[in-house]
């Protein structure tokens, strides 16, 4: 995938400032850190062109870099705790049709035992009247391969206040079956549960239903070997490739067959 130059030094510099204050090991191999640069890119953007479809190298160097370096030369933005894990702070104002909303964004990347987890907590004030909380956990494997997803979200006006949960898991042995349950407690008991089959999705690396089709519990089936390496040969990325390949039970010296 072509990166323009100013994508690729920011990517240098936010890596290099990792290094320097120690970050995990294990976070910056998995092939997920990347998240980070996109991040920073995507407040960059906004902030320079919130409507932009498009941005050329020459003004993403001149433009968009510069922001991005405001923000990760900030310690209070971008910084490696001492446990090696990486916070991120991100006060956003963001305009729309109906005035200012005004938006607090905090997101943890973490080590785990297998692998990494992503939490980001959004705080959104709307007009002034209505608040939004919005707390997402994302649990990734050694190779990126998003494995659980949790969300907390509290909404309240001057009228009531109420909290969704909603847990998202791949099903044992049939990784290709996002399951989904809501409930109003923050537990996957006797709450409402869906099942999606993801195999024909783009990115079956997430945990997404929006490309997945809704099926019943009875209609689920494993998958084919040649259904298997249909899916993993989709992939580009190399690593989410060998990770695909592991989640659904292949040998992985077999190749790219």
């Amino acid at each position: 995938m072509y990166k323009s130059f100013g994508r690729r030094m920011a990517e240098g510099e936010i890596f290099e400032k990792l290094q320097r204050g120690y970050c995990s090991l294990a976070l910056l191999k998995n092939p997920r850190i990347i998240d980070i640069v996109d991040q920073f890119e995507k407040l960059a953007i906004n902030m320079y062109s919130p409507q932009a479809s498009y941005i050329d190298d020459i003004e993403y160097t001149k433009c968009i870099l510069p922001r991005i370096e405001m923000f990760i030369d900030n310690d209070n933005h971008f910084r490696v705790n001492k446990d090696g894990n990486v916070e991120i702070s991100l006060p956003l104002l963001q305009e729309d049709f109906r005035g200012r909303q005004e938006k607090e964004k905090d997101i943890r990347y973490n080590i785990l035992k297998d692998g990494m987890e992503k939490v980001s907590t959004l705080d959104y004030r709307r007009y002034g009247i209505d608040r939004i909380f919005k707390s997402i956990r994302y649990v990734y494997d050694k190779n990126g391969i998003e494995t659980e997803r949790e969300i907390e979200m509290l909404k309240r006006d001057a009228e009531s206040v109420r909290t969704i949960y909603s847990f998202k898991e791949r099903l044992e042995n049939n990784p290709h079956i996002l399951k989904i349950t809501e409930n109003s407690k923050p537990t996957k008991e006797k709450g409402n549960i869906s099942y999606y089959d993801i195999r024909h999705s783009r990115h079956i690396e997430d945990l997404d239903e929006t490309e997945g089709e809704l099926i019943e519990e009875k209609d689920i089936k494993a998958l084919k070997e040649k259904e298997k390496q249909e899916i993993i040969q989709r992939q580009i990325n190399p690593i989410y490739r060998r990770g695909l390949k592991s989640l659904m039970g292949i040998d992985i010296e077999q190749g790219n067959r």
